[in-house]
Parts: C-alpha cells; sequence; structure tokens
C-alpha cells in the first residue's frame, strides 16, 4: 500500500465539498438522490429498512467487489474519504445553511448540487478512493469493464432514479435526473483534467 500526500489532500478536500453541497443544497431540497442513497430511501419507503442500515449494507457490498478489482489502495484512499466526509458534515451540522434560496428552487438545486456533488466526487476518484459504495461501483465499471467513469456514474443513477418514480413525483425525479446527470460529467471533467496533469 503506497502513501501520498498529495492524494489524501485529494481526498479531504473533495470530502468537504461534497459534504458541503449535501449539507446545504441536497438536503434541503425535494430532489432525490441516485445511488446507493437513492437505493437506500427506496428501501426505507417500501420496506420500512433504516438507511443506517441499508446504505451501510450496500456500501459495503460495493467496496468488496471494488477491491477485488482496484486493490488496498482503493480500500486505504476510500476509507479517509467517507470517514473525513462524515466529520465534515457532522461539523456542518452546527452552522446554518449558507444558500436556502437556492435549495428552494428545483432548477438552481439541480445545478448548484451537482456543481458541488461532482466536482467533490470527482476529487475523491482522482485520488484513487470513493465517498460511498455508489462511487466504488462506478470506478469498478471504469476498471472492469472500461465504461468511462462519468458514464457508468449515469448508469447507476439513472436506474435508482427510475425505480424511485415508484413513490416519487415525476417532477421531482426529472430535476434529479439533470442533478445527476450534470454531476457525472463533473466527475469525469474533473478525473480528465486531473490526470492530464500526471498520474496520481
Amino acid at each position: 500500500m503506497s502513501f501520498s500526500f498529495k492524494r489524501v489532500v485529494l481526498d479531504l478536500i473533495g470530502s468537504f465539498i461534497s459534504a458541503f453541497g449535501l449539507y446545504n443544497i441536497h438536503v434541503r431540497s425535494p430532489i432525490c438522490e441516485g445511488g446507493i442513497f437513492g437505493m437506500a430511501l427506496f428501501d426505507k419507503y417500501w420496506f420500512d429498512i433504516s438507511p443506517a442500515i441499508s446504505t451501510f449494507v450496500l456500501t459495503v457490498i460495493c467496496y468488496i467487489l471494488a477491491y477485488r478489482e482496484l486493490g488496498k489502495d482503493f480500500i486505504y484512499y476510500s476509507l479517509i474519504a467517507f470517514s473525513s466526509f462524515s466529520v465534515f458534515y457532522f461539523i456542518l451540522e452546527f452552522t446554518d445553511p449558507l444558500f436556502p434560496s437556492i435549495a428552494n428552487n428545483l432548477l438552481l438545486a439541480a445545478v448548484f448540487g451537482a456543481m458541488f456533488i461532482g466536482t467533490g466526487s470527482g476529487l475523491c476518484v482522482l485520488a484513487g478512493g470513493a465517498q460511498g459504495g455508489d462511487d466504488a461501483l462506478a470506478m469498478l465499471m471504469n476498471s472492469h469493464f472500461g465504461i468511462r467513469i462519468e458514464n457508468a456514474y449515469l448508469i447507476t443513477d439513472f436506474v435508482v432514479l427510475l425505480i424511485s418514480l415508484s413513490y416519487i413525483p415525476l417532477e421531482y425525479i426529472a430535476y434529479s435526473m439533470l442533478s445527476v446527470f450534470l454531476s457525472g460529467r463533473l466527475v469525469g471533467f474533473v478525473v480528465k483534467i486531473g490526470r492530464s496533469y500526471g498520474k496520481m
């Protein structure tokens, strides 16, 4: 297992950006999530399974699958990304939201939320880690099947959003799809630009 100060810093910055966006925008708007968090909401609605349980189980499964392909470094930097995200979000909970007007506007919430989540996740992926199970799954699809990272995000997020139509109004799903589309593109852009400056 190799240690890189630069990769740790990228993990920390990316995790803070994602936590900041999730706390200030996504959590405060009716736009739903794709990926693991979206599946947790689906499980809660239909099966009354606590997100605390379903999120943990789904993330561990994705990490195990990705570990076989991506190795020990992936787990190491993923633990940094995941734990620092939790710490940053916990700290932010003691602050007032900064963008209440954005969170109340579906279009602005979709766009600006995607900017924060896409940039933060992209930096963590660039560092070689994953903030959550859906990030790990996207990295696995990219490594094993050669699917571009932004398209891997779209596939997993859109599948979750489509099944979420079973209990979420179509209007919210439409804006949610816009958000995950933009964030997925941004993840790919951040990774591409970062790698163009040299291998991490």
